[in-house]
């Protein structure tokens, strides 16, 4: 064999294992799916409340490849207190201080958005 055909056999080589890893990349990136939409319906903005006075929040979540998400898979959060609930419709009596609530949608393929409301509960 020649000198001349060996590299030409290495170049092939060389060239077909680049085109691999530039389709293995390619799916790759196809497969992944966009994240959901979500957002904060109610309250629309930033917001006082007395201490022990239920706040109403509403919002909704829309994922590209299914539609609007399951209840289960809209949770609503504060930073003070925890987990507040699921699903598009939720009351919630906080505690007192400066809150940053939260809705969070998971999409069918796990990816999540993320939306969130400052509230502040004051003294009744």
């Amino acid at each position: 064999m020649s000198r001349d055909s060996t590299l030409e056999r290495r170049n092939r080589d060389y060239s077909a294992g680049i085109l691999m890893v530039i389709l293995f990349f390619a799916a790759v990136s196809i497969a992944r799916a966009a994240p959901p939409a979500v957002r904060i319906d109610s309250p629309p903005g930033a917001v006082t409340v007395d201490k022990g006075q239920p706040l109403a929040l509403r919002g909704r979540g829309t994922d590209p490849a299914a539609g609007a998400i399951a209840d289960q898979q809209l949770v609503w959060a504060s930073d003070r207190d925890g987990p507040l609930g699921h699903g598009p419709s939720i009351e919630a009596k906080l505690s007192a201080g400066t809150h940053t609530v939260s809705l969070t949608a998971t999409g069918v393929g796990g990816e999540m958005a993320l939306a969130t409301v400052g509230v502040t509960v004051g003294k009744p």
